[in-house]
């Protein structure tokens, strides 16, 4: 497939946006571009999923740099390294599992996880900027924490095709009370290298990528994930979270908008 011109610059605009939003929030941004590029500009959905991915190891790669620069010391890397390696073994679990579970169950236990995460950052908080190195918790503890939210983060990501960020923060702010909603976010860029990478991988044997879409995708996504980080970095903790919140609400829309073109599919067999 050929981008024609008339949809070269959606793409563009695309991924300056999802840049900015994923470094700002710790997110992926496949949420955001998998939609796009599948309902507004026509590419296959399997397609577009790999091809969102191919932009998200950019933008979380980026995002990762710029942090390093940015605020040192905001990734906590043995966390990020944790939850890693737990997501890319529940995604595998997670495709294997796919036709074994009650989708249904999972769906609503996941929208009632973001629902609480939501309420919490919106009317509530985590620990604060100002407090958040009062506790630390036990290395290994942390360590397994990490891990069962990585491999939750895969499950939801193989059942749903949404996770990352959307697990992953919420997590680190509310369970870990040495992580700042700030170390959060970066965290939760650093272990989606990995994981994205994995993704991408496994969907360019399955010839799921647009590379024609790339190009235009890409590039602008790395200048979106600089923005993103250095707006982060202005902006106090309060207003992340409660932004991250907003979001946590379109996620719960997509993800219940999603069960509904199910039911329809069935009921139209």
């Amino acid at each position: 497939m050929t981008v024609p011109p008339r949809k070269r610059w959606p793409i563009v605009a695309l991924g300056v946006f999802v840049g900015i939003a994923s470094t700002m929030f710790g997110i992926g941004g496949g949420l955001i571009m998998v939609p796009v590029l599948h309902v507004w500009l026509g590419i296959d959905l399997k397609r577009a999923v790999g091809t969102s991915l191919v932009a998200i190891i950019g933008i979380a790669l980026t995002g990762v740099v710029a942090e390093v620069l940015v605020s040192p010391g905001s990734i906590h890397w043995d966390l990020a390294a944790g939850i890693a390696a737990g997501a890319i073994v529940g995604a595998r679990l997670g495709a294997w599992l796919l036709a074994k579970l009650p989708t249904e169950t999972l769906r609503w236990i996941f929208v009632a996880f973001m629902t609480l995460a939501m309420l919490r950052l919106l009317f509530g908080g985590g620990a604060s900027e100002e407090t958040a190195d009062s506790a630390a918790m036990a290395p290994a503890l942390a360590i397994a924490i990490c891990v069962m939210t990585g491999v939750v983060t895969g499950l939801t990501s193989a059942f749903f095709g949404i996770g990352g960020g959307l697990v992953v923060v919420p997590v680190l702010t509310f369970v870990f009370a040495d992580v700042s909603f700030h170390e959060a976010r970066a965290t939760s860029l650093a272990m989606m290298v990995p994981t994205a990478l994995f993704g991408a991988l496994f969907h360019r044997k399955l010839s799921n990528l647009e590379t024609s879409a790339l190009p235009f995708l890409v590039a602008p996504a790395f200048l979106g994930a600089i923005t993103g980080v250095l707006i982060a970095a202005e902006v106090p903790g309060s207003g992340l979270r409660r932004a991250f919140g907003v979001f946590l609400l379109y996620a719960i829309i997509q993800l219940l908008r999603g069960r509904k073109k199910q039911e329809a599919q069935v009921a139209a067999k």
